[in-house]
């Protein structure tokens, strides 16, 4: 069975959250919580009312988001996030008409964002381009998977991060930009990637992941093997095959993996299993 390890999991959460709590300042913008507060959303010179709700059911809870307009019509949206919800609201495109982003975890660790326009009516949501945890897939969706991690609003731009299974668990991020069809698309080269170039000598000491076996690889762009003891952070995955890593020296390298089938769940390296490959891996279950 997958392994856990908590403090590499709570870290990460950590990380993300301060991530999280420095992007209610970015610029341009508004965030949005329980206190009401007037925008003027769709660009029509009127101001509207806006704020959030958590709102109890029968199980859990979800998160609200209500406008009210000048005379008091008030529309609402709701989204199945249970806890850690944040939102926010600024023109990302400039078109006149904010976006409303609403994002956390819907359940145990699992990240969705929202992002809903006003059109002086009710509230709709912006489609995103599929970037799911589990397999590649096709279409548009209601929300998108992570939460939002930053917006660069000079390229209409997001990024959001989410957790992936691949040799242990790890939040990651994908780009994506708001087009002139109303889309969120991705627009980064089609990895998952996390940043570990600020990792310190203690992270590398828990976090990191020790060759058991020779392993074959490519680093800096030339065949190589990682021999018994060499230690690697994951710091991107493709899901499909590609994984890539850093080096404690700070080389960039590659591996391939593939889908352990025989067992129903986590990889194959050089066609033996992950973990006899590598030993002890970070997964949260």
């Amino acid at each position: 069975m997958k392994r856990i390890l908590s403090l590499v999991l709570v870290l990460a959460l950590l990380a993300c959250g301060v991530a999280l709590a420095e992007g209610q300042l970015w610029k341009g913008g508004t965030p949005i919580d329980e206190t009401p507060r007037s925008l003027d959303l769709n660009g029509d010179g009127s101001m509207e009312t806006i704020y959030t709700e958590t709102v109890p059911d029968d199980f859990e809870s979800f998160q609200r988001v209500h406008v009210l307009d000048a005379d008091g019509t008030e529309s609402v949206y709701d989204a199945e996030i249970i806890s850690d919800a944040s939102a926010w609201a600024g023109d990302l495109n400039r078109d006149g008409t904010m976006e409303i982003f609403l994002w956390g975890d819907i359940m145990s660790g699992d990240y969705f964002t929202w992002c809903l326009h006003y059109n002086g009516d009710h509230l709709t949501p912006v489609l995103f381009a599929d970037i799911n945890r589990g397999e590649n897939g096709q279409g548009y969706f209601k929300s998108g998977y992570g939460m939002l991690d930053d917006v660069n609003l000079d390229e209409c731009m997001i990024t959001l991060s989410g957790s992936q299974d691949i040799l242990g668990t790890y939040f990651m991020d994908r780009t994506l930009s708001l087009t002139e069809d109303g889309l969120f698309e991705l627009t980064d080269d089609g990895m998952w990637v996390r940043d570990v170039s600020d990792y310190d000598d203690e992270t590398w000491e828990y976090a990191a992941l020790t060759a058991q076996v020779p392993i074959p690889c490519e680093i800096d762009g030339e065949a190589e093997v990682l021999n018994p003891g060499d230690r690697i952070m994951i710091t991107g995955f493709d899901k499909a095959s590609v994984v890539t890593f850093a080096t404690a020296d700070g080389r960039e390298g590659r591996l391939a993996v593939s889908e352990d089938y025989a067992r129903g769940w986590g990889s194959l390296v050089d066609g033996i299993p992950e973990e006899e490959a590598f030993g002890f891996l970070p997964y949260a279950d």
